[in-house]
């Protein structure tokens, strides 16, 4: 964390058990700007070796304090790619993650049709989250009734696999795309 008037940074984060961070996203729901979400898992062009994925990182503070959630959904697994969007109704997080998973060495070990993505309309708040499996990921449940979050969008899941990104439509912020 650095700012203008303390221009160097001060780790926030190395008591975790990871330190390999692919993705930052600033919740657009939060008024006060003070709420981030980081997910973790190495993504390294050294032979994947790295930092495993230890799950999804919340502050609520702008980055004093970090809290591991969602650790059902993502130990293990490396997120890619986080999309926080604000509704009339309510805000949904949406976290992408790949194929991978941590083996042995260390070296992630390719794992076919456990990638996907993820939805939960309440990790934006306190307490733990619930998140669905918008992806057919074999042996993953719940899954998603999609139709119910994305009214005039998508209405069946999406097909198991790695996900490299997520973005927001520019146009229609509750349109996402997948890569």
């Amino acid at each position: 964390e650095a700012d203008q008037s303390n221009p160097h940074w001060v780790s926030q984060t190395d008591g975790f058990p990871s330190l390999s961070i692919n993705a930052v996203v600033f919740d657009p729901g939060d008024p006060t700007g003070n709420t981030l979400f980081a997910g973790t898992g190495s993504t390294s062009s050294l032979a994947g070796q790295g930092g495993g994925g230890v799950g999804l990182m919340r502050t609520t503070n702008g980055g004093d304090r970090w809290e591991l959630i969602a650790k059902p959904y993502f130990t293990g697994k490396r997120i890619s790619s986080i999309v926080a969007l604000k509704a009339p109704n309510g805000r949904a997080l949406l976290v992408a993650t790949d194929d991978y998973s941590l083996g042995s060495n260390p070296v992630f070990v390719d794992n076919p049709d456990e990638g996907g993505v993820f939805l939960s309309t309440n990790a934006t708040g306190p307490g733990t989250p619930i998140f669905c499996n918008v992806s057919r990921i074999n042996g993953f449940s719940p899954y998603c009734d999609v139709s119910r979050h994305s009214p005039g969008g998508v209405t069946r899941p999406l097909p198991a696999g790695t996900v490299t990104d997520l973005v927001a439509g520019p146009g229609d912020p509750h349109r996402v795309y997948a890569a």
